[in-house]
């Protein structure tokens, strides 16, 4: 017998497939973490979700590569301790 055309109560429960994108309240707590960031902090998170190479942001924001990859690991680490305290 054909698995397929027996009863429904035959088939193995499959778990649904988890949603396309990140999910809504993990998106959410990111926007509320960039909300608390200064200006500035805002612009490199920007210009990284823009895809920027450093190079770029080094040029578009006056500054050098070196000084873009020190910025940008201090932003990444503010945002993960906003991002792991409690609400």
């Amino acid at each position: 017998m054909n698995r397929l055309s027996g009863p429904a109560g035959d088939l193995p429960e499959v778990p649904a497939p988890p949603p396309d994108g990140p999910d809504p309240d993990d998106l959410a707590e990111l926007y509320r973490a960039i909300a608390r960031l200064s200006d500035v902090e805002k612009a490199f998170v920007l210009l990284y979700l823009e895809e920027k190479t450093y190079a770029e942001m080094a040029d578009i924001l006056g500054i050098t590569s070196n000084n873009v990859r020190v910025k940008m690991h201090r932003v990444q680490d503010k945002l993960r301790q906003l991002l792991t305290q409690p609400a």
